[in-house]
């Protein structure tokens, strides 16, 4: 995802979903769906095609385009500002599960390629699915980085088997492969389906990728990879990683939390093994989504979701030590034990929000250790991953009802 430029930092990666969004220059309020939209006085309903109330509610644009793939496409695709592209556009990368990943002018919609990195069919199963394409951004790298473009990165999922998947990085410009990391090939040890986001890590000048195991720990599932060669530089046998890991500003560290519940801080210099710094349980079955790092530097505030857990924990990297209770952390459980999404918050701001499959959206008190609001899309329905515009105020969901919801926060 683009970092803004104001805003770029070496090992900085905006967390997914939260990004500075611009609805404000929208041209119109129309809406291509039923959408709910909820402003500071109230909710607006959005229907045949139009916001039509008197609420002071965010401009939402119609569509601008439409491109169809020959697959399921299941994230956010990353978006790429032009002077900060190498590719010339305003452009877009995105992955289905036909095999193909697609680059569009993200102003006009207009293909500007497709690459099938795997020669891989709907038929074989061996497309990418649960995840998106992540982007090396020449222009935010360091002089570590010699490629002349971007380069975006995806891993594939193929159910089919736990030895073979891969790790492809696609010259940015024109969907050229550049390198292929393959499982159980070239002297790499084997590798089961990536079912994450690759990170990129420029102050480290690495990519990041996890990836399950198998169900065990005797072959890898995270990855770091030289984003010029493709080379693996590092890998740890950590048991089955479904969400990708976090580097905070200072890639002074790693965290990484598993399918069993355990989450990881790791050494990002360590070779050919990563070396792991901490790790502790957290009680709850299972880590759901990325860990949600609210600090620049240590001690490091991390806020996460259990299966029926949101849990905040600190990091110490002077000792090398999780403190997971007392002064500092807590442990939420959700209401009437739902199923929550990741946590979404930012810097300095004193509330956290998840999502559930109770059909609401929770507001958490990160002082207090409490859950201080609320707002319900639908009941009996699941929330999705939430989005965060945070130069309007204005938090997002979607929901298996089919439609998508916008609140301003705090609630």
């Amino acid at each position: 995802m683009s970092t803004p430029s104001s805003r770029r930092r070496p090992g900085f990666r905006w967390p997914p979903r939260c990004v500075p969004a611009r609805w404000s220059s929208c041209p119109s309020h129309r809406l291509t769906e039923d959408v709910a939209v909820t402003s500071l006085t109230g909710p607006v309903r959005a229907g045949a095609g139009r916001v039509a109330a008197a609420h002071t509610a965010p401009s939402i644009c119609s569509a601008l385009f439409t491109v169809t793939a020959g697959g399921t496409i299941q994230d956010q695709p990353p978006v790429i500002a032009i002077g900060d592209s190498s590719s010339g556009h305003n452009v877009s990368y995105f992955a289905a599960s036909d095999g193909f990943v697609y680059a569009v002018d993200a102003s006009t919609g207009a293909l500007l390629w497709l690459t099938n990195p795997s020669g891989a069919t709907p038929a074989t199963g061996n497309g990418f699915t649960n995840a998106s394409p992540s982007v090396f951004v020449k222009s935010f790298s360091t002089a570590a980085y010699t490629r002349t473009s971007d380069l975006v990165v995806i891993g594939t999922r193929n159910g089919g088997s736990t030895t073979a998947n891969q790790i492809d990085g696609l010259d940015g410009n024109t969907g050229a492969i550049v390198w292929q990391l393959i499982g159980a090939s070239g002297g790499n040890p084997n590798m089961d389906i990536v079912a994450s986001t690759p990170v990129i890590d420029y102050k480290n000048n690495a990519i990041w990728v996890t990836s399950h195991a198998n169900g065990g720990t005797t072959q890898p599932s995270i990855w770091k990879i030289n984003p010029n060669t493709g080379a693996r530089i590092a890998a740890a046998n950590l048991g089955n990683m479904s969400t990708w890991p976090v580097v905070p500003v200072g890639a002074d560290v790693v965290f990484a939390g598993t399918d069993a519940g355990t989450l990881f801080a790791l050494s990002p210099t360590s070779s050919p093994t990563i070396t792991t710094l901490a790790s502790a349980s957290d009680g709850d079955t299972t880590i759901v989504g990325a860990p949600l790092v609210l600090t620049f530097s240590s001690p490091y505030t991390i806020i996460f979701a259990g299966a029926t857990t949101i849990q905040e924990w600190i990091f110490n990297k002077s000792t090398n030590t999780f403190t997971t209770t007392g002064a500092g952390t807590f442990k939420i459980n959700t209401p009437g034990g739902c199923t929550p999404t990741a946590p979404l918050g930012f810097p300095s701001f004193p509330k956290v929000y998840f999502g559930c499959s109770d059909g609401h959206i929770y507001q958490v008190d990160i002082g207090s250790g409490t859950i201080d609001g609320n707002r319900l899309l639908r009941s009996a329905t699941t929330i999705g991953d939430l989005a965060m515009d945070v130069t309007l105020n204005v938090i997002m969901a979607g929901s298996t009802n089919s439609r998508v919801y916008a609140y301003t926060f705090p609630f």
